[in-house]
């Protein structure tokens, strides 16, 4: 009885393992984002694009290329929050901006398109 006893806990806890993982849901995927909803997310975070860009140059001051860098993470945070909030991909929200910028939907401010040149700092 003791040599069986270690290895019928185990085979419980397996069981009970394996119940919990052909019980569990999926997690949802989100929808797709709609046209409408692209536009407004193109004409928020490019909105934003002058605020954030003057934040990161004011961190980085004299070093366009860092600057541009500070800049794009916060255009990351502003996508992956607007995505969150509005419960659709991040993908489709990347898309909606670069479709944006191509067709030239109307925003409140015109997004920069350009990528400074790369001078490497002596000192990091």
């Amino acid at each position: 009885m003791r040599r069986w006893a270690p290895r019928a806990v185990l085979a419980a806890l397996l069981l009970v393992a394996l119940a919990r993982i052909l019980s569990a849901s999926s997690a949802a995927h989100p929808l797709p984002i709609s046209p409408e909803l692209a536009h407004r997310a193109y004409s928020e975070i490019v909105g934003r694009e002058p605020t954030m860009r003057r934040e990161a140059a004011l961190k980085f001051p004299g070093d366009p290329w860092s600057a541009d860098d500070d800049f794009h993470e916060r255009e990351q945070q502003a996508v992956r929050g607007f995505a969150g909030h509005q419960g659709v991909p991040i993908g489709d929200v990347l898309r909606a901006l670069d479709d944006g910028m191509h067709e030239r939907w109307p925003a409140s401010a015109s997004p920069i398109a350009q990528v400074p040149p790369c001078r490497p700092r002596l000192m990091y």
